[in-house]
């Protein structure tokens, strides 16, 4: 992950060809499915240890003098809390990273046509509705 991200600050910030930026994106896609198959990994390892994580945190409990059923109902609600902020999580760093691969590929797209010789600025494409026409 970090030659990767190496690799994108030597493309973005020295070399800046539309190639090597599409070569890029295509690792950090590599990346996005790599992190996506490790969280899902997490959150099944995660599901499946419920009952490993219960018997710790019950045993954590047991030097308190609480009751059974109080100590249950902490342990279930501190398991439900790591769960949902770990899928939370996850997808939230999984959307960022998309995003930011569409963002980087946009930005190969605006490179190659510089590089084509079919730039066109932002103030010379018309929108519907503007009045560039009159």
């Amino acid at each position: 992950m970090c030659l990767v991200a190496a690799f994108g600050l030597f493309v973005v910030l020295v070399v800046e060809t539309s190639h090597l930026l599409k070569l890029y994106v295509r690792f950090v896609y590599a990346l996005i499915i790599l992190r996506s198959l490790s969280w899902l990994y997490t959150v099944i390892v995660f599901a499946s240890f419920k009952n490993d994580f219960m018997n710790f945190c019950k045993a954590s409990y047991n030097q308190s003098n609480a009751d059974e059923n109080q100590i249950t109902r902490a342990c279930n609600i501190a398991y439900i809390g790591w769960f949902l902020s770990t899928i939370f999580i996850g997808v939230f760093l999984i959307i960022i990273t998309i995003y930011f691969a569409m963002v980087i590929n946009a930005y190969a797209e605006k490179c190659k046509a510089k590089e084509d010789g079919y730039y066109i600025s932002p103030d010379v494409i018309e929108t519907p509705g503007s009045n560039l026409n009159s």
